[in-house]
């Protein structure tokens, strides 16, 4: 159309004109009408429909780190920077002008002090707990229980733990599992864990398969990542402040395999001191190496392997009055295992353990645990169970029974005075002490220093054997109950 002649609004057109100023006129009032639906299909900051800041805050997380800020997607949490959090959050409804309030609610409200890629009986989420605010980034792994066939995984455990000479041995074990599952599904449903676990000890000849049956049966079922288990064999040899225990807060398993030899006294001390603290005390520091140190407070169990050799054996700890915080199991052939020789043989094992995994765990879940192994206080799901053939061969490398070795080939060696002073009914620790010092070679008398430094000390180690061994030690107080004196028996090999 001519842009040449447009009627003026208010003057008649000229004539013959009529049907073009018509033309005009509706062209007029079709653009008022798309105007007004543009207007009404546009945004404007002012009227748009957005989400609070604060509500948007909620699926962002702030932390002191390289990429400061994490975004929940409901499967995961994404680092990103600032301007990169700002593009998601928009994107999310925010309106870019309440930027300030949204990374201020973010950085007040939403700080961790922590991120873990995955943490010991947890579930993917966030978290705050005695005031730390922390966010796991994916879940544990949880075997559920499923109805089912287990046979295969019955056979190996039967197998290598299922004693008919100690026929409380099999069951306790299936128990001390229960109670450690009952103990991470808490956590994992956050609630508090009262279930308690003991130190599990199993020891056996090498090459039995220990490893290989905690690694296939016993961790998957406790919420263990494929990665493994925490070694723990350096850190439980040091005492309560030294060694680094970083990425202990991962595994809900403690493996201390059968690689410990030698352990002197003082180390053995440690791994019972380590283990109390991590099973039953609260929070537990972890520190790693150049890192800062943190509490956490997590569902660990602690299994400890060992080989039946008196070298293996002195890693066993030493427990003292803490006989309730620990299980010891003898492995052996006790009944026939499925074939596992070849490499087809192997692989067929490994496909029928983990397909009969969520059987196992209901099997463990639902078992009935006989009454007379069932501890009445309810703290532990058993009693401690302890292998009586275990039991005496811990005995013998005890270090009071080491000693009390050493006071008979002083006595061999000694004159028939000194045998009847170390033998005599109510002799002092002093009188003792100085009599077996005196009948030592010098590589023997290294190893008493070891054991008894000085007479009060060997006072100390006589009174436990005492306790131990009623048969060849006692104990009494005289002078009023001011001092103990000791009656040592004749050994009946001496």
């Amino acid at each position: 159309m001519s842009e040449s002649y447009r009627p003026e609004p208010g003057k008649p057109s000229r004539p013959g004109n009529e049907a073009i100023d018509a033309l005009y006129r509706g062209a007029e009032v079709m653009e008022k009408e798309h105007a007004t639906i543009d207007e009404a299909f546009t945004e404007k900051p002012e009227t748009r429909n957005t989400a609070s800041p604060e509500a948007i805050a909620e699926g962002f997380y702030y932390q002191t780190s390289s990429f400061p800020y994490l975004m929940d997607t409901g499967s995961g949490f994404i680092p990103l920077r600032r301007d990169s959090v700002l593009s998601h959050a928009v994107r999310r409804g925010l309106d870019p002008r309440k930027k300030d309030a949204f990374f201020c609610t973010v950085e007040r409200n939403h700080y961790v002090e922590q991120s873990f890629r995955f943490l010991a009986g947890h579930l993917y989420g966030f978290y705050e707990r005695d005031g730390v605010r922390f966010i796991v980034q994916a879940s544990a792994p949880w075997v559920e229980g499923k109805e089912g066939d287990c046979s295969t995984a019955l056979a190996f455990l039967r197998g290598l733990l299922d004693d008919p000479a100690e026929p409380d041995q099999f069951p306790s074990l299936i128990a001390w599992m229960q109670g450690a599952r009952l103990r991470i599904r808490a956590c994992l449903k956050r609630r508090t864990a009262r279930t308690r676990v003991q130190h599990l000890v199993m020891a056996g000849e090498k090459d039995l398969g220990k490893t290989w049956l905690v690694k296939k049966l016993v961790a998957p079922l406790l919420a263990t990542p494929e990665e493994g288990m925490f070694p723990g064999e350096k850190y439980f040899t040091k005492p309560g402040s030294e060694g680094f225990n970083g990425g202990m807060e991962h595994y809900p398993v403690i493996l201390l395999d059968d690689t410990m030899k030698n352990v002197k006294e003082a180390e053995r001390w440690n791994v019972m001191s380590r283990s109390k603290n991590i099973l039953y005390a609260g929070a537990v520091s972890i520190e790693g190496k150049g890192k800062d140190a943190f509490p956490m407070a997590l569902p660990w169990v602690v299994v400890q392997l060992l080989n039946t050799d008196l070298e293996s054996l002195t890693a066993f700890p030493m427990v003292g009055g803490d006989t309730d915080k620990i299980c010891g199991f003898l492995a052996g052939r006790y009944h026939e295992t499925p074939p596992n020789g070849t490499e087809d043989e192997k692989d067929a094992v490994d496909e029928a353990l983990a397909r009969e995994l969520p059987a196992l765990a209901w099997f463990i879940d639902h078992y009935q645990v006989p009454e007379h192994l069932q501890e009445p206080t309810g703290r532990h799901r058993c009693r401690a169970y302890m292998n009586r053939t275990l039991a005496t061969a811990v005995l013998g490398i005890s270090p009071e029974m080491q000693l009390l070795e050493l006071i008979d080939q002083a006595a061999r060696r000694g004159t028939s005075e000194d045998t009847e002073e170390i033998y005599r009914r109510d002799a002092t620790a002093t009188g003792i002490y100085d009599r077996v010092r005196a009948n030592l070679p010098a590589d023997k008398m290294r190893e008493f220093n070891l054991l008894a430094r000085n007479a009060a000390k060997l006072g100390g180690k006589l009174s436990k054997l005492a306790e131990i061994c009623p048969e060849r030690v006692q104990v009494r107080k005289e002078g009023g109950g001011r001092r103990n004196v000791y009656t040592i028996v004749r050994s009946v090999t001496g």
